[in-house]
């Protein structure tokens, strides 16, 4: 009986399956990625291991087990050609292979498997190269799954990547006629891959800017509707942006390209450009701006300041070139003529030249107050630097969005008037403005000495006959404007908007003047508040001639005096409390 017994037991024993761990499992896996083994079964080894590698615990084992077979048998032996869903199943495995996962501090470890895992796959060039062969085939899901790959072992080891695209003449191009694919899905990834590829590597800016790729992504740019376009619009604009950055050649040939003149009308600015004695449409002055639209903007206009060339060359050639085609008037309308964001305002204007054309005439819009945006005013017309100048002086709008409204809410006398802030936007446009007033006055001698001429008060009008209509007033100069607030300072205490308007009149009239004798010479002989220009021959310390530098001597002192009664009060309220 203890025999039989015995027996039986081993029999039961031996009649029980074995536990198959995960590490067999992996390894049988494996051995059936053989060239040997029949196409059914290598795909459906290929999907369990895709299966198996979205467990982060497994993907250290089938990288060291299978990685070699996945790519050598598969991917490289032909499956991925012959049958498209062994090709899609080995790209999906490889990207999950290659996935880096951040810790829990959200940092990627420098030891993560998924580096680990790119660098086999980049130890050789002929897995990259197959990925980029992979692309013209016409199957979606190889095509996209390709690109998606690429784009996670560029993301992990972009400057290898780099290196082997370099020796591979056929890679670049190849990602490039993606472009022209109609399903935008494809197009959309091959964006995301163009900008990983060229970011801060010239060889490849200039192997694609070669290649057609300015022309293709600015037609995709076309196609969307321009800056009203989608997320796909401001891909294509900044894989413009990053292949001229920093990239002279490619700044060069882009304007060889006769590119320039497409720029304007993906701002929909009117193409040709209007007149120089025709304001630019309302189409344009008044849009509707959302947060998507604002971006593609944003990355147009920094491509535009990329064409003005590096700082201290001189490139002005390639200025009056971008003049002809109204690339420099559109961002002069933009800015001074529109109802664009402070943010693009400001941006616009520095974007412009050393040294613009602010002759042109522009027609300004003001909004209506009360009104949330809805309702605009035109103003007369005017020429860009008078608004220039106002603008800096008075802020946008004249202020009527900010000071004066925020004036009017907390009292006219009110102690809280005085110590309302301006914004940030606000103060950057501003000096925005300062900024390209001091490019024209420093790099442009004519328009200085007329900026100074314009300085003198105008004269006093003729005595009018009651029986004919009151003639209108001419508006004051921009160097009269300047004149104004640096003369005439409000008595008591001087609040932020007042202070900042002064501040930045000094700094214009400063640029006026700094650096040119003739300048001066004129500056010195304005008499401010309409009184006769003194002569050459008059005494400069007259009391009868009340001279620019006197009074200007008497509101900093007066400044002074009040600054040090502000602080004596101050120390007195200090004390009683």
């Amino acid at each position: 009986m203890d025999f039989l017994s015995s027996r039986y037991q081993t029999f039961l024993t031996n009649a029980q399956p074995t536990t198959q761990t995960a590490d067999s499992t992996i390894h049988k896996l494996a051995d059936r990625l053989n060239p040997t083994c029949p196409l059914p079964d290598r795909r459906a080894a290929v999907l369990s291991l895709k299966g198996l590698s979205r467990d982060e615990k497994y993907k250290a084992e089938i990288g060291q087990v299978a990685l070699g077979p996945l790519v050598d048998v598969v991917l490289l032996g032909g499956d991925a050609d012959q049958d498209p869903e062994s090709g899609k199943a080995v790209l999906e495995t490889l990207g999950l292979l290659c996935e880096v996962i951040p810790g829990e501090n959200g940092k990627i470890a420098k030891g993560d498997v998924g580096y680990k895992h790119t660098d086999m796959l980049l130890s050789r060039p002929e897995p990259l190269r197959k990925l980029f062969e992979l692309l013209k085939q016409t199957s979606f899901y190889i095509r996209f799954t390709s690109l998606q790959l690429l784009s996670q072992i560029v993301q992990n080891r972009a400057q290898a990547v780099q290196r082997h695209l370099i020796d591979y003449p056929d890679g670049l191009p190849t990602v490039i006629s993606i472009l022209d694919e109609k399903r935008e899905v494809i197009r959309n990834e091959a964006l995301l891959l163009l900008q990983s590829l060229v970011h801060q590597n010239a060889d490849i800016q200039k192997i694609l800017a070669f290649s057609g790729a300015f022309e293709k992504l600015l037609d995709i740019v076309d196609a969307e509707g321009g800056i009203e376009g989608g997320v796909v619009v401001q891909d294509c604009l900044a894989v413009v942006d990053a292949m001229l950055r920093f990239n002279s050649s490619n700044q060069n040939y882009f304007r060889e390209l006769s590119l320039p003149p497409r720029l304007p009308p993906l701002l929909l600015y009117p193409s040709p450009p209007p007149p120089p004695h025709v304001p630019a449409p309302q189409e344009f002055a008044l849009q509707f701006w959302d947060a998507q639209k604002l971006a593609n903007a944003g990355m147009l206009v920094s491509i535009i300041s990329l064409l003005n060339g590096p700082k201290g060359k001189i490139v002005e050639a390639s200025h009056r070139a971008l003049e002809v085609v109204g690339i420099y008037r559109c961002l002069v309308e933009l800015a001074l003529a529109s109802n664009a964001p402070p943010a693009l305002k400001t941006q616009a204007l520095l974007a412009l030249p050393p040294k613009p054309n602010l002759t042109v005439p522009i027609t300004p819009y003001l909004p209506v107050p009360g009104s949330g945006g809805e309702e605009w005013d035109r103003l007369p017309e005017q020429q860009a630097l008078g608004a220039l100048v106002g603008l800096a002086l008075d802020g946008e709008y004249g202020g009527i969005l900010t000071g004066t409204s925020q004036a009017q809410e907390a009292g006219e006398e009110g102690e809280e008037s005085v110590s309302i802030g301006i914004g940030k936007e606000e103060l950057e446009l501003r000096w925005a403005a300062a900024a390209v007033f001091d490019n024209l006055v420093t790099n442009d001698q004519d328009a200085r000495l007329a900026l100074v001429a314009s300085l003198a008060p105008p004269p006093p009008p003729p005595p009018r006959d009651p029986s004919q209509p009151m003639a209108p007033l001419d508006p004051p100069t921009p160097g009269q404007a300047v004149l104004s607030a640096l003369v005439e300072i409000p008595s008591g205490r001087v609040s932020r908007h007042v202070g900042a308007k002064i501040q930045l009149a000094c700094a214009l009239f400063s640029a006026m003047v700094r650096g040119s004798e003739k300048a001066k010479g004129v500056a010195r002989m304005v008499v401010p508040g309409g009184a006769q220009a003194p002569t050459a021959t008059d005494d400069a310390d007259s009391d009868d001639s009340p001279r620019l530098v006197s009074v200007l001597v008497g509101n900093v002192h007066l400044g002074l005096r009040e600054r040090g009664r502000a602080r004596s009060a101050g120390g007195r309220r200090l004390g009683i409390g």
